[in-house]
């Protein structure tokens, strides 16, 4: 998710799902120590991507700057 963190070994990444894992809307998929991120002099920013291109019909990203839990970032819909 992070940019730059592989030597951090993961450690800042807390994910709770597994691949392949269906989820559900309000689900927590993962955390970040974005103080660690910060010590560790990594950027905050994170990557989301999204596989099986061929069964997605639409994707929309809502420009936000913070999230906190159970707020909507964005809409994935399936063909």
């Amino acid at each position: 998710m992070g940019i730059n963190t592989v030597d951090l070994k993961g450690e800042p990444f807390t994910i709770y799902v597994e691949e392949g894992q269906h989820i559900a809307r309000g689900q927590l998929i993962a955390e970040v120590d974005l103080a660690m991120l910060a010590v560790n002099e990594k950027k905050t920013d994170m990557i989301v991507v999204f596989t099986n291109g061929e069964a997605i019909e639409t994707v929309i990203v809502d420009t936000v700057t913070s999230v906190h839990g159970n707020e909507v970032i964005g809409k994935v819909e399936a063909k």
